[in-house]
């Protein structure tokens, strides 16, 4: 578990639990206002022990304030082990106080304990705030292309 304190209080991030749901879709439905609560709820796996192995939450005065949803997974040609980013968000109210950083520094060191050596996030190209903010963290544009068909 990491620690820090700021303006708002103290900062804890740890694993998360089965018990965190409902506050990450609350979460979830402030950042899109309302419209996106499913999507996370696809996230979720039959195994929740596995599916929340790689995942943290961060909790600001025993209130749970941001989250960062990974998992374990083989993508690509040649094939990769990789932790996959599903999922970061922080609350608006606590936005600016780097537990996003934090959040993925938590996943880092979890993924390195594992023996994993790559971490892969797919952002949307007209986010340019949260590539730099990955870039920030030391994250390179994997060469690669993701291709969609939209059904």
């Amino acid at each position: 578990m990491t620690t820090q304190l700021t303006a708002k209080g103290e900062i804890k991030i740890r694993p998360m639990e089965s018990k965190d749901s409902g506050a990450i879709f609350d979460i979830d439905r402030i950042l899109s206002g309302g419209s996106m609560a499913i999507a996370l709820i696809n996230l979720v796996t039959e195994d929740i022990k596995e599916s929340l192995d790689l995942s943290f939450v961060a909790d600001v005065n025993a209130q749970l304030v941001g989250f960062i949803l990974a998992r374990h997974a083989y993508i690509g040609r040649p094939v990769v082990e990789v932790c996959l980013i599903q999922a970061l968000s922080v609350h608006p109210l606590y936005q600016g106080q780097d537990i996003e950083a934090l959040l993925v520094n938590a996943l880092t060191e979890r993924v390195k304990s594992l023996g994993m050596k790559n971490i892969r996030v797919i952002l949307s190209t007209s986010d340019p705030r949260m590539e730099a903010f990955f870039s920030r963290l030391n994250f390179h544009r994997a060469p690669v292309i993701v291709c969609d068909k939209i059904l």
